[in-house]
């Protein structure tokens, strides 16, 4: 098949293409008003800092100390030793499991912040929950897992750097994403169509 035989198809068979690629845009226009839940995500920074008033050298311990052990806090985050207090204080109809797939918490190559993020249809609930992640997971960590021994004081320090507010948009879906597939879907299908009816007859 030549490129005189494509332009042919193409010409013939035009209107049914646009037809499709208009059945997809409108498609994807109605999963967006009325199948797709928006989801929205809410961001929390913490700061580990470790608590030395000691030498240069002890200061540089304590923070390749910190560092080494970044991806195990954040980790903790989606826990149930974090997230069990957080649904029992926001009272959440849902699991430490359920809510461990909302959760997602980073801490990024030596440094010492630790980042979380949770999704939620909701977005005022989603900001309700980081927020609460971030106050229980800093707690954890000088409470709990790097907790003092008796008579000295804690190795390190939790400080929030930002807590979240209500999102106000959508972080999917994203409408023109959503737009540009229905109509490349109905594309496909038409021109596949089209080359379908001309080899048939």
């Amino acid at each position: 098949m030549n490129i005189q035989d494509l332009l042919r198809v193409f010409q013939r068979y035009w209107a049914l293409i646009v037809l499709l690629v208009a059945v997809g845009l409108s498609t994807s226009a109605v999963m967006l008003l009325v199948v797709i839940q928006p989801s929205y995500e809410a961001t929390a920074r913490l700061f580990v800092s470790t608590q030395s008033l000691g030498t240069a050298d002890e200061l540089l311990q304590g923070s390749t100390y910190t560092q080494a052990r970044m991806t195990s806090y954040a980790q903790i985050a989606s826990d149930p030793i974090v997230l069990d207090p957080v649904i029992e204080k926001l009272q959440l109809d849902r699991t430490a499991d359920e809510l461990s797939s909302q959760v997602e918490a980073s801490a990024e190559r030596d440094q010492l912040i630790i980042e979380i993020v949770v999704t939620d249809h909701d977005p005022a609930l989603a900001a309700n929950i980081v927020n609460e992640v971030a106050e229980v997971l800093s707690a954890v960590i000088t409470d709990k897992i790097e907790a003092p021994v008796a008579g000295s004081e804690a190795m390190v320090s939790v400080t929030t750097l930002r807590l979240a507010d209500p999102p106000s948009a959508p972080s999917w879906p994203v409408p023109w994403i959503v737009i540009t597939v229905g109509g490349l879907l109905g594309l496909i299908v038409g021109v596949g169509l089209a080359f379908l009816l001309q080899s048939s007859d």
